[in-house]
């Protein structure tokens, strides 16, 4: 894992789910969509196809009144393991030639709990760098709301395979 730097975050947080249950929370459509918009913010677009070369698109309204444009594309899906995609927003004069990359790993701790290990790196700078850690730890926050409210089963709902969300 890469070093923190003034354009990387690292965050590692520990969930009561299980690792498959974890994942899918990441690639479940039905689950993604309860927890993936920050407070505050309304999704205009979502895709989200997460296989190897996948597209991701968020478009997202917060409470300045603009829409901005995350996009990316997935570069390694590792079922229950690992995400990794790029990261970019399209809209932002700040990104320009910049593309960051997200990596998301899933570590069974022990039965029932699953450390979730983000790191977010080539960020443009130092502010990027604040504005993505305050919006992924409140992410982690409704993900962890998420799994409050979900029944504790170590049973997997739905398969990780080609996975597509899209809404306007």
């Amino acid at each position: 894992m890469p070093q923190p730097s003034a354009t990387t975050i690292q965050i590692s947080q520990l969930f009561e789910t299980s690792r498959a249950q974890l994942f899918d929370a990441w690639t479940d459509l039905n689950l993604l969509n309860q927890w993936w918009e920050p407070d505050g913010f309304v999704t205009q677009e979502f895709e989200w196809d997460v296989r190897r070369g996948g597209m991701l698109l968020w478009a997202t309204t917060p409470a300045r009144n603009i829409t901005l444009t995350a996009r990316g594309k997935f570069r390694e899906v590792r079922p229950d393991e690992k995400l990794v995609f790029s990261w970019y927003w399209a809209d932002d004069p700040g990104w320009k030639d910049v593309v960051s990359v997200v990596t998301v790993e899933f570590r069974a701790k022990e039965p029932g709990i699953t450390e979730l290990r983000l790191t977010h790196s080539d960020l443009p700078d130092a502010r990027s760098r604040d504005n993505h850690d305050a919006a992924w730890n409140n992410a982690f926050d409704r993900l962890r709301r998420l799994f409050d409210r979900l029944p504790r089963s170590q049973d997997r709902k739905t398969k990780p395979q080609e996975k597509r969300l899209v809404y306007y």
